[in-house]
Formats: structure tokens, C-alpha cells, sequence
């Protein structure tokens, strides 16, 4: 091989593990689906995995239109069991968590839309921290199907909420749901967290260590040429 042309390739590799370093996660964006019924790191207290049930067609319960699906705790949805009712100054009947992870380096931005639904209500928190776009009603006013305010089960009466401004790590939705005037009871909710690099991003530890390898391997054929 002539030394013109090894020194092409040694400087290909040395470009290529640089970019591989320095090229990291916060670099890159990235969509989180939030989901209901999607059975991706979902759960609920009281019998830990969340069922489909079979929901009311519009204008008695929204529609799902971009993925998500009516859940429950078990089926009691239509044709299924009734759940217990509870008061709105008491316990939910079922609080229903969803657990989505934002990579290192990368911050959630606007636009990480997210809406709710529930039958007959319900108050929506992100790590333990309620969301004040949907504060719980501390009266009940009855509408034509669920309560008559957001959070509830017709289309005109969800609530949405952008989940901007999150860091990377763990993070986990919950949505404590409130059955009230018996018959059906479930939960839906959809939309997507959208994120990307964070400012001021650190590389992650491996962009370190491969950078500090490209970095060592300039200075070794940089050597080599010189002998």
C-alpha cells in the first residue's frame, strides 16, 4: 500500500472514531409514543396490568386517533363489570402509571403534546407533581355522559398538556381516575414527547472514552508518518 494512500485510510479511521465520540445521544432527536394500551411500561395499583375495554362510540367517549386505546384496570367497559364508586374528595377508584425515559444529554421541547381522557374523571400528574392544567374538580357537575369538565370521557371535555421542559432520566405519568356515578369506567390517553439535545449538553461517558481513543490514535500515527 503506498504511503500517500495509507495516510488517506488512517486519517478515514481517525474522522470516523472522532465522530463516533463526539457524536453522542444529545445530538440527536427523538419521539416518545405515550400511549394507553400500548403495554409498554404501564400499570396500574390494583391488579398491576392494564386491559382494553370496550369503549362507547363517539360523542360518548373520544375516539382514540392517534394510537392510544380505553384501558382499564379490568373489563369495565361496556358490556363489562362495574367499578366501585368513590367520592371526589376521596380516594380514585384506579391510578393508572405510564414510565417513559428521556435519553442523557437530551431535554423534552415543545410540542410533547399529550391528551386525557377518563370516565368519569381524573387528575393527571408527572413525577408525583400534579399537572395545574388539570386541576380536580372539588364539586361534582354532572354533564350528558361523565363529569361536565376536563378531565372527562366526551371528545370536548379531554385536556391537553405539554410535557416541555423535562430532563433526561426516568420519568412516570399518573393518572388517578375517579369513577362516580357507576356504569363505565377507563381511561385514555395520547400524544408524544418530543425531545432533543439539551443546551449546554455533556457528552455521555462513552463519547469520552472514544474521543480520548481518536485522540490517541492521531497522536500514534502522527508518530508513525514521522518515522
Amino acid at each position: 500500500m503506498g504511503k500517500t494512500l495509507r495516510k488517506k485510510l488512517n486519517w478515514v479511521l481517525l474522522c470516523a472514531l472522532l465522530g463516533l465520540g463526539f457524536g453522542s445521544n444529545s445530538a440527536r432527536a427523538a419521539t416518545i409514543p405515550i400511549l394507553s394500551g400500548d403495554g409498554l411500561s404501564e400499570s396500574n395499583n390494583i391488579t398491576g396490568t392494564n386491559v382494553l375495554i370496550n369503549a362507547w362510540p363517539e360523542p360518548i367517549w373520544k375516539a382514540p386517533t392517534k394510537g392510544g386505546k380505553w384501558i382499564s384496570y379490568a373489563n369495565t367497559g361496556v358490556g363489562g363489570i362495574t367499578a366501585p364508586d368513590t367520592a371526589i374528595t376521596g380516594d380514585p377508584t384506579a391510578i393508572f402509571s405510564k414510565t417513559f425515559t428521556i435519553a442523557f444529554g437530551q431535554i423534552s421541547v415543545g410540542g410533547s403534546l399529550v391528551s386525557f381522557w377518563a370516565d368519569d374523571t381524573a387528575a393527571v400528574y408527572i413525577d408525583s407533581n400534579p399537572l395545574s392544567i388539570f386541576p380536580l374538580a372539588t364539586t361534582v357537575s354532572v354533564g350528558t355522559y361523565c363529569l361536565n369538565r376536563p378531565v372527562s370521557c366526551q371528545p370536548s371535555k379531554g385536556g391537553t398538556v405539554d410535557l416541555a421542559g423535562l430532563s433526561a432520566g426516568t420519568h412516570t405519568l399518573s393518572i388517578r381516575a375517579y369513577q362516580l356515578f357507576s356504569n363505565t369506567f377507563g381511561i385514555l390517553y395520547e400524544g408524544a414527547v418530543i425531545t432533543d439535545a439539551a443546551p449546554n449538553a455533556v457528552p455521555e461517558p462513552t463519547a469520552f472514552a472514544l474521543g480520548g481513543f481518536g485522540a490517541t490514535l492521531m497522536a500514534l500515527l502522527r508518530r508513525k508518518n514521522r518515522a
